[in-house]
C-alpha cells in the first residue's frame, strides 16, 4: 500500500494520522537521551512536542538518522517528518523519518509560543491574586512582610518558572499559577479548620498555612534551570532538592526582619520541610503540625488534580481512557467522561479574583 502524505499544521495533529500515511510539520526538541539496549547497542530517546501534545521517538543503532540525530540540540525548533504504519508485530508505529533544524526559510511557517507550553493564566494577575491574598488573610505584619520580601526579591524568576521538570505544572509560569492556586486552598482550609476545632489552644495558626503554601516550592529557582522547552535540574538541584534549599532561603529571608518570631519561624520552616507528606516522598520530615499537614495535603491535591486534568486535556486515545499516567508511583488511565455538547458556563472565565 502506497504511502498517503498528509496536510498538518502543527505537531499535535500528527497523531491523529491513519494508517499508511506521513506528514512534516514543526515542533521543539525537549530532551534527547543517549542509553543503549540490552545488546549494547546505542540509541537515541528523542523527545518533541508542540504546547498541546509530547511524544517520544526512539532512534535506532540501523537507522541512518542516529549519526544526524546526535548532533541535534536540545530545545531547538525542527521540522520533522513523521509516518504511521505497523510495526513489524503488525501494531501501529509512528516513525521519525527525517528532521532538521530550522533554517530562516523556516520563519513565518510556525509561531514559536505555540511549541512550548505556557500557563493560561497572566503572571501579573497571579501574584495580584496572591498579593491581596497576603494583603487579606495574613494577619501578622511581619509574616506579610517575609512572603512580600520574598516575592519582591525573586519576581522575574517566580513569574517564568515551571513547578516541575516533568509531573504537574511543568510548563513555563507552572509555578506561579501552582503557587497562586496553593495560597487559595489554603487560605480557604486555613479559615475553615480554625472555625472548626476553634478550641484549639494555641490556635491553629492560619499566617504558618498560607505562607508556607505560598513559600512552600520556593527553592525550585535554584533546583531547576528556567528553559521554555523543559526545564533541567541543576547540580545543586539533585545534591541538595527544593524543599531544604527553599527552607534555607526563607530562614535568610526572616533573618532580615528584625524581631520575627521564633517559633512561627520553626513552624514555617517545618511545613516547608514536610509538604511532600512522606520521606519516600521526598521530605524530610513528615508533618507533625497540623499546620504542616495541610500544606502537605494542599500540595499533594493541587498536584495530582493538575496531572489528572492535563492528561484529560491532551490525550489523544480513542477510548473513554487517557494514555498512561503516572501517579504516586503507580500507573493508570484516567477515565475521560462523556463529552457534553457545549461548555459549561464558566469554562472560559479564569478564578484569579
Amino acid at each position: 500500500m502506497a504511502t498517503v502524505e498528509v496536510d498538518v499544521t502543527r505537531f499535535s495533529d500528527l497523531f491523529r494520522l491513519e494508517l499508511e500515511s506521513e506528514a512534516h510539520c514543526y515542533a521543539l526538541l525537549a530532551t534527547k537521551q543517549r542509553a543503549k539496549t540490552k545488546y549494547d547497542s546505542p540509541y537515541l530517546r528523542c523527545t518533541f512536542r508542540d504546547k498541546h501534545s509530547t511524544r517520544d521517538f526512539m532512534i535506532w543503532s540501523n537507522d541512518g538518522l542516529l549519526p544526524i540525530a546526535e548532533e541535534w540540540t536540545e530545545g531547538g525548533v525542527f521540522q520533522i517528518h513523521v509516518s504511521l504504519k505497523l510495526n513489524k508485530n503488525r501494531q501501529p508505529e509512528y516513525k521519525l523519518i527525517h528532521a532538521r533544524a530550522s533554517i530562516p526559510e523556516d520563519e513565518g511557517r510556525y509561531e514559536l509560543t505555540e511549541l512550548y507550553e505556557s500557563s493560561r493564566f497572566e503572571a501579573d494577575e497571579c501574584i495580584l491574586s496572591i498579593r491581596k491574598i497576603v494583603q487579606n488573610s495574613i494577619s501578622d505584619p511581619l509574616v506579610a512582610q517575609l512572603v512580600n520580601s520574598i516575592l519582591d526579591e525573586h519576581d522575574v524568576l517566580i513569574r517564568k518558572m515551571p513547578a516541575a521538570s516533568n509531573m504537574h505544572h511543568a510548563f513555563t509560569g507552572g509555578l506561579v499559577e501552582h503557587t497562586w492556586s496553593i495560597a487559595r486552598i489554603t487560605c480557604w482550609l486555613a479559615g475553615h479548620y480554625s472555625k472548626y476545632y476553634h478550641e484549639l489552644n494555641p490556635p491553629l495558626n492560619k499566617d504558618v498555612i498560607i505562607a508556607a503554601g505560598i513559600l512552600h516550592d520556593l527553592g525550585k529557582l535554584i533546583e531547576l534551570e528556567f528553559n521554555p522547552v523543559s526545564a533541567k535540574y541543576t547540580v545543586m538541584g539533585r545534591l541538595i532538592g527544593h524543599i531544604v534549599m527553599g527552607r534555607d532561603m526563607v530562614r535568610e529571608a526572616a533573618a532580615k526582619i528584625e524581631g520575627f518570631p521564633p517559633e512561627t519561624l520553626l513552624h514555617l520552616e517545618h511545613a516547608i520541610l514536610a509538604h511532600h507528606g512522606r520521606r519516600d516522598y521526598g521530605s524530610p520530615v513528615v508533618p507533625v503540625t497540623l499546620e504542616a499537614l495541610i500544606v502537605a495535603f494542599a500540595d499533594d491535591l493541587d498536584a495530582k488534580v493538575n496531572t489528572y486534568a492535563q492528561a484529560r486535556i491532551k490525550s489523544t486515545t480513542e477510548d473513554a481512557f487517557t494514555e498512561d499516567v503516572y501517579v504516586g508511583g503507580e500507573k493508570r488511565r484516567i477515565y475521560k467522561g462523556i463529552p457534553i455538547d457545549a461548555p459549561t458556563a464558566t469554562s472560559d472565565e479564569t478564578p484569579l479574583s
